[in-house]
């Protein structure tokens, strides 16, 4: 589903930009749209998740109001994160 909306979002940023350019304003829609796909699928790496986690709490570790779950590695995959 993921990758058919980031298809359709690339085919519009085609149509897009092409009107912007006649408004004189210089945006690269297609950028943007390849570089929200690559950051959204990074956002659904499990693992990549996890290691935000731990390093989000290594940096607030002193901070009492902040709370991150313990990740349980044994059990964490790239679709599964616990």
């Amino acid at each position: 589903i993921i990758a058919l909306d980031i298809y359709i979002l690339r085919q519009l940023s085609g149509t897009l930009s092409q009107m912007i350019k006649l408004l004189r304003r210089d945006i690269d829609l297609r950028s943007v749209v390849e570089e929200f796909g690559k950051l959204i699928y990074e956002e659904i790496d499990y693992l990549q998740e996890a290691r935000n986690a731990e390093r989000f709490a290594e940096l607030y570790i002193s901070d009492s109001s902040v709370y991150v779950p313990k990740i349980f590695w044994r059990f964490t995959r790239r679709r599964v994160l616990v």
